[in-house]
């Protein structure tokens, strides 16, 4: 017969627990609501990719990231190989200038790399239709960017608002690593997924 006082004996060990404060809740509420977007970025990312894969591989390729703000501007004015058809390099150069390219290439060799990919096989009807996929997964990711970079300012302020938030960013070496020490509030085990796949999704917010 178990003893009564057994469930008692260990009461010390027993750490009262503390409800989250509602600067805390409303981190992770901003946190999760990040992630969520970020995952859905990611999504779209790969459905243009592969959706210019299908009629116009070069274009897939022509820049490192494809929901990078200078891919998504592209994509917007020449979303398929006919509109692209007459771009020349100045074309090309003034366009890049613009839009503030910054990845190292020149018009000239962005230019070879479009020329060089395989050629899509789609007929005119096909190439139409994704045209269309193409502008509409641009449009839409152009607004989740906004929104994502909208949601890390607020996180941002919400961090150093925090009453702990001095000490969790103390953690860090950059003080801008806002987004890094706003995970510490919300545990990678309630999000779900490896750890190598919750790191890529906290990169330090710039500024």
């Amino acid at each position: 017969m178990p003893s009564r006082a057994g469930p008692h004996r260990d009461h010390h060990r027993l750490r009262a627990l503390t409800p989250d404060s509602e600067e805390t809740r409303a981190l992770k509420v901003l946190t999760r609501a990040r992630e969520d977007l970020v995952g859905t970025r990611v999504a779209l990312a790969n459905q243009l990719r592969a959706e210019l894969e299908a009629f116009w591989p070069g274009a897939a390729i022509l820049f490192s990231e494809i929901d990078s703000a200078i891919s998504l501007a592209f994509l917007k004015r020449y979303p398929s190989p006919i509109d692209a058809s007459r771009l020349a390099e100045k074309r090309l150069e003034s366009f890049l200038s613009k839009n503030h390219y910054s990845g190292g290439k020149s018009a000239h060799q962005l230019l070879e790399r479009l020329r060089k990919a395989p050629c899509g096989r789609a007929g005119k009807a096909e190439i139409e239709a994704r045209r269309e996929a193409v502008l509409a997964l641009v449009g839409t990711l152009g607004a989740l960017v906004e929104r994502i970079k909208h949601l890390e300012e607020r996180i941002a302020r919400a961090v150093r608002a925090h009453p702990d938030g001095e000490i969790f960013l103390s953690l860090f070496l950059s003080p801008n690593s806002t987004l890094t020490a706003a995970s510490l509030w919300w545990p990678r085990s309630a999000i779900g997924g490896s750890a190598t796949q919750q790191t890529s999704l906290w990169p330090p917010l710039q500024g």
